[in-house]
């Protein structure tokens, strides 16, 4: 049997979808169906099926396996709503450009660099925590910070 029912999505982009859906169909495949239309409609704001739950007027979260016959009547509002956090424009950042803070020779080896890296790792902590000692926290955390 057929139940007209209406899907909302209204974050932006807000849409909503009239659909006659087959009762036996489970919300899974109701969660298909209205990504389909949804994302021909926006192929900009695209949604994926893992990103997304339907919810009904109650705002009782509808389970992937549960029967749409059983949860829904005629002309009943389903909300759709999406779990992916929106992700913040990225400003462009002028990022700078930091001197190493050791110059290798070029005929070091890989294991000499490190070794290297190592040992001045090990002075800058013991420098830091020389002034972590004599709380002296300011000059202790650029200490770290090299």
């Amino acid at each position: 049997m057929k139940i007209k029912i209406y899907l909302h999505h209204e974050s932006e982009p807000e849409f909503t979808l009239a659909y006659n859906v087959d009762s036996s169909y489970n919300i899974f495949k109701l969660k298909q169906i209205f990504l389909h239309f949804f994302n021909k409609k926006n192929p900009e704001n695209k949604l994926e099926l893992s990103h997304i739950k339907l919810q009904n007027a109650n705002e009782q979260i509808l389970k992937n396996a549960q029967i749409v016959g059983d949860l829904v009547k005629e002309k009943d509002d389903i909300y759709v709503l999406s779990t992916k956090k929106e992700e913040e424009p990225k400003k462009e950042e002028k990022v700078e450009k930091k001197e190493p803070i050791i110059e290798f020779p070029p005929e070091l080896s890989i294991r000499e660099r490190y070794e290297l890296k190592k040992q001045k790792a090990e002075s800058l902590k013991d420098e830091g925590n020389d002034l972590m000692r004599e709380k002296r926290y300011e000059e202790a955390i650029e200490k770290y910070s090299q």
